[in-house]
């Protein structure tokens, strides 16, 4: 039978530094999550690895396998499932930034 290993609580506040905080669960994810990542959605990337691990996605060790099809996930949520869109855009008699009040 597999056995698991109890993992330190992770921190509740962002942003999370591994360094400072003695996570494993962090800690493991940032290590497998490549800096070569930019910035601006790596952070994401390793929240939502975290939060498939915790629902039970998928088991702490599988977290390599899950990277790419998580930054994907994380890029989409990032732009918005119709990507990034004007206020000045058309929409009808109007712009979007009237229609929403902008």
């Amino acid at each position: 039978s597999k056995r698991c290993r109890i993992l330190n609580p992770m921190c509740e506040v962002y942003p999370y530094a591994p360094a400072l905080i003695d996570c494993d669960l962090l800690n493991i994810v940032n290590a497998a999550v490549p800096k070569s990542i930019p910035e601006v959605i790596r952070g994401d990337v390793c929240q939502n690895l975290i939060l498939h691990i915790i629902k039970g996605t998928f088991p702490v060790d599988e977290v390599g396998n899950h990277i790419a099809e998580t930054v994907r996930e994380s890029w989409i949520d990032l732009r918005g499932r119709w990507g990034t869109r004007s206020l000045s855009e058309s929409i009808g008699d109007r712009t979007l930034g009237e229609a929403i009040g902008v």
